[in-house]
């Protein structure tokens, strides 16, 4: 496994249990975004930031490309979880304006993930669950199998921008339950496929 961490694409509205409870469109294609390299963030603390006072986590499945081989799809070989943090107030302050909002997603250490577990193809996945707990009650349930785009679409569309490289990750999108981080919080995503992985904020 490589440590390499390249680009980061993140898909927004690909559970419809989300779309309907943040009232907002259902695609017709994967909606892309990016965040920065330096969004990533290995560490089991995540720091309040002073800028917002509306601080939201949405759990999310995470993919990474390996050696590109003949197809994209191919090319991912491990995957994890992690945390699409998002300065609310800000994006939505950004959003009326009708200002770009990569500060309210992109910033420093915006993106929490795990440890990389090896997969041997994308099959693998199709029996994936999750669960998201914040002080041990859980907010948030994924069921791979529920997202609204297939990670072949997902890469399609990625592709029609940026060539698939190694060491690019893919936030897969979250499910119902987003919500507000507090300082003190004791955050832990399982999954039936890994340990669970824990984050304190501060």
């Amino acid at each position: 496994m490589s440590d390499k961490i390249n680009r980061i694409f993140c898909v927004g509205r690909n559970y419809y249990s989300h779309i309907k409870e943040m009232n907002n469109e259902i695609p017709s294609k994967p909606l892309i975004f990016l965040k920065q390299k330096n969004s990533i963030n290995f560490s089991h603390n995540i720091v309040y930031p002073d800028v917002s006072k509306e601080f939201s986590y949405e759990a999310e499945l995470v993919l990474k490309f390996g050696e590109i081989k003949k197809t994209p799809l191919e090319s991912i070989n491990e995957f994890t979880f992690g945390l699409d943090l998002t300065l609310r107030d800000i994006q939505r302050e950004c959003i009326k304006k009708g200002h770009p909002w990569e500060k309210s997603k992109a910033f420093d250490k915006s993106a929490p993930i795990g440890k990389f577990y090896s997969m041997k193809s994308p099959d693998y996945l199709n029996d994936l669950e999750f669960v998201f707990k914040i002080n041990s009650d859980i907010r948030q349930i994924g069921i791979f199998s529920n997202m609204i785009f297939s990670l072949e679409r997902i890469i399609s569309e990625i592709s029609l921008y940026w060539k698939p490289e190694e060491g690019d990750l893919i936030f897969t999108g979250t499910p119902e339950g987003v919500g507000m981080l507090n300082r003190g919080d004791i955050l832990e995503l399982s999954s039936n496929k890994t340990d669970p992985f824990v984050w304190n904020v501060v």
